[in-house]
């Protein structure tokens, strides 16, 4: 009596055993899944919150909430995001909820959700990125209120792959040299500055993390608290938005902070010599921006 035929199921696991050793043998590495095989979409409603089934609930089975991770992977295997943008329809401009590393939320914030915003290297000086891809051609912010959500799915490659190790991340040696490889307020050096302009760009410090009592009271909004009359002019200066107010700071460095904040102008910013402080004028006049954008297009907001 014949042997049966072996069914395809017993073939198919020794060929790819058979193609992995042969690759190994070569010195060549298997690939991993072509990004091809992965689909974009985006969601026709808005979410502020979205239940975990948004994306398989209107795409259908296999979709889930696209990762930051998964447009990063998709551009380092195709080196564009020409397919990316016209499979997901994002225009120029356009916004969309994603997750980073899993998580919806900043963790520093968990009111602001993160996004990616459609920049096509023209990034605005209001917008604060937590990431980019090519220059801005795509940006990660985050941010509240409601947005479509991208979606993603991933069809699994048919052939193994070997798992490539992650690279190692150097940790810098000391806390100034991480502040060196960081950006924005977390560049601040001064404990109670970095802390300011973290709060007042609403980046998660709060203003009881400010030890010294005139700036915290400018954090909290106490103008009448404030007992530097210089300090105490910057507070009404910044809350008023008054070029006036701020034109009653004498100490030159804290008036142009002041001026800077207050109208919105780089220039004034760019006045300040100290670097801590320049920095905190940029990031918080930054953050008016954005808001103010949001304001006029009625996405509406808060300050602190």
């Amino acid at each position: 009596m014949p042997f049966p035929r072996p069914h395809s199921f017993t073939r198919e696991p020794v060929a790819r055993v058979a193609l992995l050793f042969f690759l190994n043998l070569c010195g060549i590495a298997a690939l991993p899944a072509q990004a091809a095989e992965t689909s974009f979409a985006i969601t026709r409603n808005a979410h502020e919150t979205y239940p975990k089934s948004v994306c398989a609930n209107e795409f259908g089975r296999g979709y889930r909430v696209a990762d930051w991770r998964d447009i990063e992977a998709h551009y380092k295997e195709t080196g564009s995001l020409d397919k990316f943008f016209s499979r997901s329809g994002l225009k120029p401009g356009s916004t969309a909820q994603v997750m980073l590393d899993g998580e919806p939320r900043w963790r520093d914030d968990l009111e602001r959700i993160f996004f990616i915003e459609r920049h096509d290297g023209r990034k605005p000086g209001y917008f604060l990125a937590h990431a980019q891809i090519n220059r801005h051609q795509l940006s990660l912010g985050s941010w509240t209120g409601a947005r479509p959500v991208l979606c993603v799915r991933a069809t699994p490659n048919k052939v193994p792959v070997a798992v490539l190790p992650k690279a190692k991340r150097v940790k810098p040696k000391t806390e100034r040299q991480a502040r060196a490889n960081a950006s924005g307020c977390e560049s601040i050096m001064n404990e109670d500055l970095r802390n300011f302009c973290k709060r007042m760009s609403s980046f998660g410090a709060s203003c009881g993390d400010i030890k010294n009592a005139d700036l915290r009271n400018i954090c909290l909004d106490n103008c009448n608290g404030v007992k530097n009359a210089d300090m105490r002019n910057v507070c009404i200066g910044i809350g008023k938005s008054l070029a006036a107010d701020c034109g009653g700071v004498k100490n030159a460095e804290w008036r142009n902070f002041c001026i800077g904040i207050g109208r919105s102008l780089a220039a004034d910013c760019g006045n300040v010599r100290d670097k801590d402080l320049r920095t905190s004028c940029r990031e918080i006049r930054n953050h008016r921006q954005y808001e103010e954008q949001r304001e006029r297009r009625g996405g509406g907001g808060f300050f602190w």
